[in-house]
C-alpha cells in the first residue's frame, strides 16, 4: 500500500481500500507523514504490516488539514511532494505516480511518540 514514503495506487485500487483508509491505519500506528513509512502491506486476513523507515525522512502529511493545532507541531520543509500520493519529483509537471498536479510542502517530525499499540 505504501513503498518508500509513496502510496502504491495500483495496489490500493486492487483492494477495497481507499487512500483515506490507508491514512487512518497509519495514524492508528502513530505515523504522521508518509516519509516515516518504508512499507505498508495488507495481509490476506485484512490486517496490516507496517515497516517504518529507519531514517527520519520528510513526507506527505496524513494528518487531516483541519487539525491545525496538531499540524503546528511539525516542521515544514523545502521539499515539495505530490499532495495526493507523496511522490517527490518536483512540481513542474503532473505527478508520475498518480497524474495529479497539486503539490505541498513535506513535513518533518524529529521526535517520535511512544507506541501504545502494535499489530
Amino acid at each position: 500500500m505504501v513503498e518508500n514514503g509513496v502510496l502504491c495506487l495500483q495496489n490500493i485500487r486492487s483492494t477495497t481500500l481507499t487512500r483515506e483508509r490507508v491514512f487512518a491505519q497509519l495514524r492508528s500506528e502513530h505515523i504522521v507523514h508518509l516519509g516515516q513509512v518504508k512499507r505498508l502491506y495488507i495481509e490476506p486476513n485484512g490486517s496490516f504490516t507496517l515497516i517504518e523507515n529507519e531514517d527520519d525522512l520528510a513526507g506527505l502529511s496524513i494528518i487531516p488539514a483541519n487539525d491545525t493545532a496538531y499540524l503546528h507541531r511539525f516542521q515544514l520543509t523545502d521539499q515539495t511532494v505530490c499532495a495526493y500520493c507523496g511522490l517527490d519529483q518536483g512540481k513542474d509537471t503532473s505527478c508520475k505516480n498518480c497524474g495529479k498536479s497539486s503539490w505541498v510542502q513535506a513535513i518533518y517530525r524529529s521526535e517520535k511518540p511512544s507506541r501504545e499499540s502494535s499489530f
